[in-house]
């Protein structure tokens, strides 16, 4: 009898192992755990995502408002083997306080195999689903910062306004017509939101674009809101 539909490979023995945190890694976690202190609601660390976070080598986000849980996937030395871990928001506290420790994570059977699995259920692309090995894999540039964004980093202009757009999908501050997403839109809404003057002008002609715009089911997002998310940005 062959596979049922949708059935894939299953993945081979894992194999429990302590990682020490790399200083590349605690200095993330470090960027995390500041903004996990912060009194702004808006901070990358107290809204649910799973990229918001971000630095030269790692990426993530809280996963579990509720559990405190973050997701987080580690690059050593820029790849191509990757760290996919979970760790809570008082396990990254504890690491900070002690200025390092250890992560429990699992590794394939096979020794060689630099990637490392938050349970022994994962399947690595390699050692399980016989894939290539990228040549690297570097996650962006720059520590955490404002509104999840690098900081030292430039995106192009439909760059910033795609990540501008995902921030207000995912604070559930506008929702978009089916089978429409952020790239999409970003393509117009790029000038305004690069466009000089005062921060209050310039939050009322984006109100008035979402608003407006055919592909904009809903706005949950009054000026002065948006504002202060400008003044971030």
């Amino acid at each position: 009898m062959g596979k049922a539909r949708g059935e894939g490979p299953k993945a081979g023995r894992k194999v429990r192992v302590a990682e020490a945190i790399p200083p590349d890694l605690l200095e993330f976690l470090r960027d995390v755990a500041a903004e996990m202190r912060s009194s702004d609601e808006d901070s990358p660390a107290m809204n649910e995502s799973n990229d918001l976070l971000r630095a030269e080598h790692c990426s993530g986000g809280l996963v579990d408002a509720e559990r405190q849980v973050f997701h987080f996937k580690y690059f050593p030395k820029g790849g191509p083997w990757h760290w996919d871990f979970e760790v809570t928001a008082s396990e990254i506290l504890d690491v900070v306080s002690r200025e390092g420790g250890t992560l429990s994570l699992y590794r394939c059977s096979d020794k060689a195999c630099g990637h490392r699995w938050p349970g022994p259920a994962a399947r690595c692309p390699q050692c399980d689903l016989g894939e290539p090995l990228p040549a690297t894999t570097p996650v962006s540039q720059g520590p955490v910062g404002p509104a999840g964004r690098p900081r030292g980093t430039r995106l192009s202009p439909e760059g910033e306004a795609a990540r501008f757009l995902t921030l207000l999908l995912e604070r559930g501050s506008v929702e978009l017509a089916d089978g429409v997403d952020a790239a999409t839109l970003a393509r117009s809404f790029a000038p305004l939101l690069v466009a000089a003057g005062p921060t209050d002008a310039k939050a009322e002609r984006i109100i008035n674009w979402l608003v407006e715009h055919e592909k904009i089911e809903e706005v949950f997002l009054r000026d002065e809101e948006l504002a202060k998310l400008l003044e971030k940005w």
